[in-house]
């Protein structure tokens, strides 16, 4: 997260994998106000670091990933419907 908070930009390349959950201890396992249990990737806990330290953001998505969008909510389990991702 510290390279995050060093940057003068942060660059986010989606593609269809997850990632590992983040594990550090400097900052919050469970960094979601709204979903206090859910753990996040790393890759997902460096953007919400960059959102919150105010950093110009890239967002490259892969072509097949985007055009999947209007699928994924159909195929989520209905816990998770209408919940942010």
């Amino acid at each position: 997260m510290r390279n995050v908070e060093l940057a003068d930009q942060y660059v986010l390349i989606v593609n269809d994998r997850y990632g590992a959950a983040h594990s550090g201890a400097k900052y919050p396992k469970y960094p979601l106000p709204d979903d206090p249990r859910r753990q996040v990737s790393v890759t997902w806990y460096e953007y919400l670091r960059a959102f919150e330290c105010g950093k110009p953001m890239r967002i490259l998505e892969r072509e097949q990933i985007w055009d999947q969008r209007s699928v994924i909510p159909s195929v989520r389990p209905s816990h998770t419907a209408g919940k942010s991702s």
